[in-house]
């Protein structure tokens, strides 16, 4: 970077926009894990939006980091990745991944894994 600042540009917020802070990687896209709705039919409530909003404000990795799963196992294992932050879209809990398997990923991608989720407690 300094080599960019030599040349006159900003390298600010170069870091933070565009690399983990913990592993050099870049940042990944933002992907859906739950949706706010009426779960009752299921046993599960009813999430609201501020309750989405709430997940976001209290999620913090340095105390326990969401592993990325495919279902809801019960142990939370394997682990195909880790959650490294929350937001809220609309009606839509996204999360940032990090430290993702190749192969989970590809799969993923693919199609092939419709039930891929972070495991972050509501």
């Amino acid at each position: 970077m300094a080599r960019a600042k030599e040349e006159g540009l900003d390298t600010t917020d170069f870091v933070k926009n565009h690399l983990s802070q913990t592993h050099g990687e870049a940042p990944r896209p933002w992907i859906e894990i739950f949706r706010a709705g009426d779960y009752r039919g299921a046993n599960k409530g009813l999430i609201t939006r501020a309750d989405l909003d709430r997940v976001v404000r209290n999620y913090d990795p340095t105390y326990h980091e969401a592993p990325a799963t495919i279902g809801h196992p019960a142990d939370d294992k394997p682990a195909y990745g880790w959650i490294e932050s929350l937001a809220v879209d609309g009606d839509k809990l996204l999360a940032r991944e990090k430290q993702v398997d190749p192969k989970f990923d590809e799969a993923r991608q693919g199609g092939a894994l419709q039930e891929a989720f972070g495991r972050v407690l509501l």
